[in-house]
């Protein structure tokens, strides 16, 4: 069967308006898993951080090196604050990630004392 060019027509337009929601949808999804994943990645580095602070190296060694990793995973972005802090029941971190534009994330961490002496 042979489209008439009306109905040709009407083919590209219908394509042309559902590829202008698709495509920015489907842009936005791959952001925010890209930055769900990204989140995950700071937490667990900012938890190996807590763990180095706890193997009795300095908090300021132990920054550097999660800034470092941070750094060299996450490709969009840069470490606004990185804080690693003892206290007598647990070492505590905190990183705030901030990527292009008005989007950032934070990652809060706490490593209690008495998980470590238990091991």
């Amino acid at each position: 069967m042979k489209m008439s060019n009306s109905q040709l027509g009407s083919s590209v337009v219908e394509t042309c308006l559902i590829l202008s929601f698709l495509l920015p949808t489907v842009g936005a999804g791959l952001l925010v898993a890209a930055a769900a994943s990204w989140r995950t990645l700071a937490h667990h580095i900012l938890y190996e951080s807590l763990i180095c602070v706890s193997t009795g190296r300095s908090e300021n060694f132990c920054s550097r090196m999660a800034r470092q990793q941070l750094e060299q995973s996450i490709p969009s972005g840069k470490c606004d604050r990185l804080s690693i802090s003892s206290t007598p029941v647990a070492w505590i971190g905190t990183l705030r990630w901030q990527l292009p534009g008005p989007l950032s994330f934070k990652v809060h961490h706490q490593l209690p004392r008495q998980l470590v002496r238990s091991q």
